[in-house]
């Protein structure tokens, strides 16, 4: 919750009312009145100090920021759009999370793509006959899926140079890539839909997602 914001007559009632009460203090008094408006300027300047505090909101202090966490980074050019900077900046300071899916499932939705992951295993003599042959090294492989246009708004904290819409995934490959583990190879694939995937059940069926419809399919 942020801080309430507060005018001079705000605290030039405030003041006139901490004075003693009696004939002499009838009327009011031109020296509060003077000091109001700057009691006010401080008040709403550490309402703006809380604001910057929090990378999600900053705005005076976003290059300080941005600094800090050695941005930008180089995997795009958003130095003339200001919510893709903070959107930036918001997925390197979550940055030091663990290594999990739900990490990066997270850490993609900080930066405005939404994304299913997919980690891979060998085949073993207890796969289903249909599983691909993957070896060892598939350990160390694992997929994430999105939408192939994802529609990134303009909103009220744009620039006038910010396009009202932008399409691409760019960000989101910079993101997951910088962020993965060292010792891990990550795929990107892209569908028309989220949810239109294929996958092999337990069974041995194929899962077949398309259009927000599921069906089994017998392997």
């Amino acid at each position: 919750m942020g801080v309430i914001t507060a005018a001079a007559e705000d605290y030039s009632e405030v003041l006139h009312g901490l004075r003693p009460v009696g004939p002499a203090m009838a009327g009011e008094d031109v020296v509060l009145q003077g000091l109001a408006p700057e009691f006010s300027r401080a008040h709403n300047r550490l309402g703006d100090l809380l604001r910057e505090s929090d990378p999600r909101t900053t705005y005076e202090l976003l290059t300080e920021w941005e600094r800090a966490f050695g941005l930008p980074d180089g995997c795009v050019d958003i130095s003339d759009d200001l919510v893709a900077r903070i959107n930036a900046l918001a997925a390197r300071v979550r940055g030091a999370g663990s290594p999990t899916p739900q990490y990066f499932i997270d850490l993609a939705a900080t930066v405005g793509y939404d994304i299913t992951i997919t980690e891979l295993t060998p085949h073993t003599v207890n796969s289903a006959v249909n599983y691909p042959l993957y070896g060892e090294e598939i350990r160390y492989v694992w997929q994430v899926s999105s939408v192939l246009n994802t529609i990134t708004y303009a909103d009220v904290n744009s620039t006038v140079e910010t396009p009202l819409a932008s399409w691409g995934n760019s960000i989101l490959e910079c993101v997951i890539t910088r962020a993965k583990p060292a010792h891990t190879h990550v795929q990107f694939s892209y569908t028309e839909y989220l949810d239109e995937f294929v996958r092999v059940t337990e069974d041995g069926h194929y899962r077949v997602t398309e259009n927000y419809e599921a069906r089994i399919v017998e392997g």
